[in-house]
């Protein structure tokens, strides 16, 4: 057994001096890391994360120096220029990569000439081209009413407008309280709502007709609109499309008969869709003489008024 201060018979000396000229704590000059577990065995093992290859540790010192130096701010990192381009190289570099500048395909260029702080330009024949227009493809609508919530209108005329075919949505955005616009890039479909021009969104009438600048400035004027009216005890003789068609001009503009007056299903009544001015007296009575002479009253009803 090895005394205080002597080597081992093994090499090893946990207390002493080393003979081997290892360092047990350490990295020994191999690169090498030693560990004495107790038992008098040496586990031997590289240093994890440690690089021993002195040219590429001078490579990153290197590197890290000339950072440091500033020799490689706003440079080239592959020419190893400093950085120090003219304010027009550098954008003219911005501008070549911008998405702010880049133009896209057939883009005209109008000529400018800026003289005093007044620019004057010459606009080019095809800028005028009515089929680009943004506010083409929308419609505008009136409630004549209180309006429902933006949801369920969305949910209305997406249903009853667009079509599976189609393959576009309409938007719906309110810009008055009871004006709306709607977006259909669809072109026949927007033609029809604009054709039919009357519609029932959640119950309230709608007045529908094309957006443009001129209509955004000068509303029209919707105090006449189409309602359901009932006429009661019509004539058998009277009881014909150009017989209400007549009979509807007492109260208002006629519009078109409603289905169920179209196919019979009630005959003690006749419902017709008529424009009827809201600013004048309701009709509440037509009063004519028929084919004998003898005078005739009949009765109208408005199933529905706006508030």
């Amino acid at each position: 057994m090895a005394t205080d201060g002597e080597g081992d018979s093994s090499g090893e000396n946990p207390s002493g001096g080393n003979p081997s000229g290892e360092n047990l704590n350490g990295e020994n000059p191999n690169g090498e890391f030693q560990y004495d577990g107790g038992e008098g065995l040496a586990l031997k093992g590289n240093l994890k994360g440690a690089d021993t290859n002195p040219k590429r540790s001078s490579g990153e010192g290197s590197s890290k120096s000339q950072l440091e130096g500033g020799e490689l701010s706003g440079g080239d990192a592959g020419t190893g220029s400093k950085g120090k381009g003219s304010v027009g190289d550098s954008s003219q570099r911005a501008g070549a990569t911008s998405p702010w500048t880049k133009r896209s395909h057939g883009d005209v260029q109008p000529e400018v000439e800026v003289v005093n702080g007044v620019a004057s330009i010459q606009i080019p024949e095809e800028i005028f081209d009515e089929s680009e227009l943004l506010w083409k493809i929308y419609v505008v609508g009136y409630f004549i009413g209180d309006a429902p919530h933006v949801g369920p209108v969305h949910a209305t005329v997406n249903c009853i407008w667009s079509s599976p075919k189609a393959g576009s949505k309409i938007d719906v955005q309110f810009i008055e309280k009871n004006t709306v616009l709607f977006r259909i890039d669809n072109s026949s479909m927007r033609d029809r709502v604009i054709q039919r021009k009357y519609w029932h969104i959640a119950d309230v009438p709608l007045v529908v007709s094309v957006w443009s600048p001129e209509s955004a400035l000068h509303p029209p004027d919707h105090s006449a609109m189409p309602l359901w009216v009932d006429i009661k005890g019509v004539p058998n003789a009277l009881y014909s499309h150009k017989g209400l068609k007549c009979l509807s001009r007492a109260i208002g503009g006629f519009v078109k008969l409603h289905p169920n007056t179209k196919h019979c299903v009630r005959l003690d009544a006749a419902r017709v869709l008529i424009e009827v001015d809201l600013h004048k007296p309701l009709v509440e009575k037509i009063s004519f003489r028929d084919q004998e002479g003898v005078q005739k009253e009949l009765e109208v009803n408005f199933p529905w008024l706006p508030a």
